[in-house]
């Protein structure tokens, strides 16, 4: 959301939620290009004592801990073989023992094939590629051809072509390092017909998303997190102003204010019921800020003292998303029902309603305001980015409808230039940011998303749960459960 002016909050803060007791403030303080290492003979896996292949958490010669680069596992795979499995070569490799056909894919009836054969691997996400492993787990050396495939084009790139040569040992990967800027996402082996027919327990692309950019990260520090008193608690919306400090308002945690630097500034003690849902400046230094459990919003003035609250009729678990249109003091809040969703419009004036503004989708994330007062947010059932009128509710257009397609947007933020940047809970590229410039045009890539907590680091969000952008579009914040992260979009 827009975001102008400074706020300066005194140390005593007398702010109430209806129905709920008052709010007090304490003070804290707080302070590789990647190498391609790889060869077009095979690399051999050296074999442990009982004959297996040593474990391969990171089988890839890159440094996959940048997040520059994607590695993948085929997703299906098929075969001009009869009964010959092909499933079993897809997802990571498996083998533990060399000539293992329940957990690797082979011709299990090498008699009847008198010609060459194939294998073809389809892949979640296309990608630049840089280099295509083949684990191979017994009889290796019959591959005579890696061809690589875009689905989208027909375009193709032949990576690899050979004769059969039978080698030892069993276990064995043949690394192939591509080259070329088109996308890929499929991959066909051809291999000789053989007595002792190759075995593939699974076969890697590695590559790089078109658009990807990989930021620098300013700082990435910890917050609160986890249930307050067996309440389930997620971050909630962020604000930044012209200086770059951050509120966020994290769930039922309470409100926290960080500088640029990322050291914790003022935290708001919130009454216990309270779970905050987001927040959001005005230009005069006001502060207004969302609560689903009291299904309301709150008003404070630059010194941090409340001047109204507000809210009627909200659906639980409501309002979500707020914002603010400075030009003429209108507050919008996102209210989510079981079958229909709405904006309710507030003065900012009196915290009185004004109207409210139907919606055509179920369920939406996310709400900003442009410098011609439209707003913006983003529909989850057919993943859109929608620009709504700001009096009549009507959808003026939508944006993102292909890029968008296979996600769930999770929030949005917008510069003042009318750049979008919309954060993702799920993506066919993994990807965590999708930024979209004022026309709806995807032009960045930020970040990848992990499916385990334990993957989360710098630039990998698990569950991330907001954004925010500054006004200037210098510096972008991610909020996921225990983490927050700056980024620095451009000097």
């Amino acid at each position: 959301m827009k975001i102008t002016g400074p706020l300066s909050i005194s140390l005593l803060l007398l702010f109430s939620l209806p129905a709920c007791t008052g709010f007090s403030i304490s003070v804290e303080n707080s302070s590789p290009t990647p190498s391609l290492t790889a060869s077009l003979q095979p690399v051999q896996v050296t074999p442990t004592a009982e004959n297996t292949p040593a474990p391969a958490q990171n089988p890839t010669s890159l440094s996959l801990a940048d997040a520059s680069f994607k590695d993948q596992w085929a997703q299906s795979a098929v075969t001009n073989l009869e009964n010959s499995q092909p499933d079993r070569a897809v997802g990571p490799p498996d083998s533990k023992i060399c000539g293992n056909t329940s957990t690797a894919w082979t011709d299990l009836e090498p008699d009847k094939t008198s010609a060459e054969y194939f294998l073809e691997l389809t892949y979640r996400t296309p990608v630049i590629p840089a280099l295509v492993h083949i684990y191979q787990s017994g009889s290796p050396g019959n591959i005579i051809g890696v061809e690589l495939i875009s689905s989208s084009s027909g375009l193709s790139n032949q990576v690899y072509t050979a004769g059969p040569a039978p080698s030892n040992p069993c276990l064995q990967t043949l690394s192939l390092p591509v080259e070329g800027e088109t996308t890929f996402d499929r991959i066909i082996i051809t291999l000789a017909a053989s007595a002792s027919p190759t075995l593939i327990d699974a076969v890697e692309l590695v590559g790089t998303v078109p658009g990807w950019v990989n930021l620098p990260i300013l700082w990435r520090i910890p917050i609160p997190s986890g249930d307050v008193l067996g309440r389930t608690s997620v971050p909630g919306g962020m604000a930044a102003d012209d200086q770059a400090n951050l509120f966020l308002a994290d769930g039922r945690h309470g409100l926290f204010l960080y500088d640029a630097q990322g050291s914790l500034l003022k935290r708001f003690d919130i009454p216990t019921a309270a779970n905050l849902s987001d927040v959001a400046l005005d230009p005069s230094g006001s502060l207004i800020v969302s609560d689903t459990a009291s299904q309301g919003f709150v008003i404070l003035d630059a010194y941090g003292t409340q001047i109204n609250n507000g809210g009627e009729e909200f659906n639980t678990g409501s309002p979500g998303a707020l914002a603010l249109n400075p030009g003429n003091g209108s507050i919008y809040l996102l209210d989510q029902g079981e079958e229909q969703s709405r904006i309710q419009v507030y003065r900012s004036q009196t915290a009185n309603p004004q109207r409210h503004l139907p919606l055509e989708a179920e369920i939406y994330r996310g709400l900003a305001v442009d410098s011609a007062g439209r707003l913006f947010s983003a529909a989850v059932n057919q993943p859109l980015i929608q620009k709504i009128d700001p009096l009549s509710g009507e959808i003026l257009d939508s944006l993102g409808y292909q890029e968008l397609t296979g996600s769930a947007p999770r929030d949005l933020a917008m510069d003042s230039q009318g750049s979008i940047y919309v954060l993702l809970d799920s993506s066919l590229d993994d990807s965590a940011v999708y930024a979209f410039d004022r026309q709806g045009i995807l032009t960045r890539r930020i970040g990848q998303l992990v499916s385990n907590a334990r993957d989360s680091r710098p630039g990998f969000f698990f569950q991330p749960s907001s954004i925010a952008v500054t006004a200037d579009g210098q510096r972008l914040f991610v909020s996921e459960p225990g983490y927050l992260t700056a980024y620095l979009l451009s000097p």
